[in-house]
């Protein structure tokens, strides 16, 4: 009965570790053709943008293998990262999570045809792979679209999808260790310290206008110094502290 047990077990966990999320951008119940301004979730899949920098979904043919594309999702530019981080996207960028090892599958082409271009890959921090897109594709098999698989080593993770240069167009994106990104609830419980520094679920709230760095749980200072409040949207889900210079005042939150 126990071994009976264990092997039901041990299934269900390598089930959830190798479960798989497909998103196709054809499948127009899911994703209608739109105009996304702000940072949005579907089916699971974050989708990151701003009213300065839209991502659009619209129709376009294309077709390689058994998938036949009627619609794309148009990064109209690059993810806007900083020089200090160019491996954490701002914006214009496709957010998922995983639970471990598995592959990563991506379809898509350059918006210009006279210029190749490429996705990045990272965790945040890091630049974990990237994959091809090109101005014009075509190959004996009569497909007009590349399709590019990758073969992801690491443990779970929330990782980044976007372009490094200008806009690049996705039909498909296939994680097979995938899980649907979970958004803080609107209703997420305020965490606050004694001298009104506060946590909301998606900000660092700073009333008073004090000078607050931030730490991540390895002690790494990932904000070296704000007097404004501070969005987290940008953070990969953890533990932090918001510490206020020059004193001992503290909060710790979870993202």
């Amino acid at each position: 009965m126990k071994k009976v047990l264990l092997s039901a077990i041990l299934l269900a966990g390598a089930a959830t570790m190798f479960a798989q999320k497909t998103w196709n951008f054809s499948n127009t119940e899911k994703f209608p053709a739109q105009t996304i301004s702000s940072t949005t979730i579907i089916d699971g899949l974050k989708i990151m943008a701003t009213a300065d920098a839209t991502v659009a979904i619209d129709a376009n043919a294309k077709k390689h293998g058994t998938y036949s594309f009627t619609q794309r999702l148009k990064l109209g530019g690059s993810g806007g990262f900083t020089a200090e981080n160019r491996y954490m996207p701002t914006t214009r960028a496709l957010v998922f999570q995983v639970t471990g090892p598995g592959t990563i599958t991506v379809s898509c082409l350059s918006s210009s045809s006279s210029a190749d271009r490429r996705l990045l890959l990272t965790n945040g921090t890091d630049s974990i792979s990237s994959f091809s897109a090109p101005g014009v594709y075509s190959d004996p098999d009569g497909n007009n679209i590349p399709l590019e698989t990758f073969n992801y080593t690491g443990g779970a993770a929330t990782l980044y999808l976007y372009s490094v240069s200008s806009g690049v167009n996705i039909y498909l994106l296939d994680v097979s260790s995938a899980k649907d990104y979970e958004e803080s609830p609107s209703s997420v419980k305020i965490q606050k310290s004694e001298n009104s520094i506060a946590f909301n679920g998606s900000e660092i709230v700073n009333a008073k206008g004090l000078a607050l760095q931030v730490f991540n749980a390895s002690g790494k200072r990932i904000i070296a110094s704000s007097a404004t409040t501070i969005s987290t949207t940008q953070l990969p889900k953890g533990v932090y502290i918001v510490r206020e210079v020059g004193t001992s005042n503290t909060l710790k939150f979870v993202k």
